[in-house]
């Protein structure tokens, strides 16, 4: 059984040119896919990222099709929230994305590096009470396309915060990285000692709370990031 055994004769399946790889040979044997394709340009920093933009070229496809008489202004789409928010000090740029597995920080560093005329540097941690084989995971995806990493605290839940930074550590090939427990003093030192770094700083994005001990207490990356550049200046 594949995909195109859930589809009846009136429905289509809409794929992505990052997909096709992985279904070339279903494809090839059944009409009921279309090549997704947004049909203007696209400039917003959001959709340079690839898969991004393949979000974007399904769901515009998708739109397309329901609604052919219909169009869409790129302009007015607004980026969710913690999704690949950049911000400036100074001369170094700060992004701020909602990527939290292996997979995620591994294609958000991939596309910061692609971009980034600067050293990256990447800014994560873990979850308490989650999957623990993942930690080491993310913390090897960190450092594949980072210049630096910063391992610290995110939502440790229940569990002590050392020891999930423990755990992640383990995954961690070469020696360039720092371990940094407190999030705001990870941010802090980031933006302070590594000025001529584009800083990456993931797992939360739009989360305004961090989750320790039962109690979601008032956090924000990117408040926390305002808030330094704010008093810096």
């Amino acid at each position: 059984m594949n995909i195109f055994d859930h589809l009846d004769s009136k429905q289509k399946l809409f794929v992505s040119e990052k997909e096709i790889p992985l279904i070339k040979s279903i494809m090839e044997k059944n009409k009921a896919a279309t090549i997704a394709k947004a049909d203007f340009d696209i400039k917003e920093t959001i959709f340079e990222v690839s898969y991004n933009k393949s979000n974007l070229d399904v769901a515009y496809s998708i739109f397309h099709y329901l609604l052919p008489s219909e169009t869409v202004d790129i302009k007015k789409i607004d980026s969710p929230p913690g999704r690949l928010e950049v911000l400036k000090n100074g001369e170094q740029n700060i992004i701020i994305d909602y990527a939290h597995t292996p997979d995620a920080i591994l294609n958000i560093t991939k596309a910061v590096k692609e971009k980034s005329r600067q050293k990256v540097l990447t800014i994560f941690g873990c979850g308490g009470d989650r999957d623990v084989t993942k930690r080491p995971l993310m913390a090897k995806a960190a450092e594949e396309y980072s210049d630096f990493v910063i391992l610290t605290s995110d939502n440790p839940r229940f569990e002590e915060p050392s020891k999930i930074i423990s755990d992640a550590k383990s995954g961690f090939q070469k020696d360039n990285f720092k371990i940094i427990e407190d999030r705001k003093e990870a941010i802090k030192v980031a933006l302070n000692e590594y000025k001529d770094f584009t800083v990456l700083i993931v797992g939360k994005g739009h989360e305004n709370y961090l989750d320790i001990k039962g109690t979601k207490y008032p956090y924000s990356d990117r408040e926390e990031v305002e808030r330094y550049i704010h008093v810096k200046g």
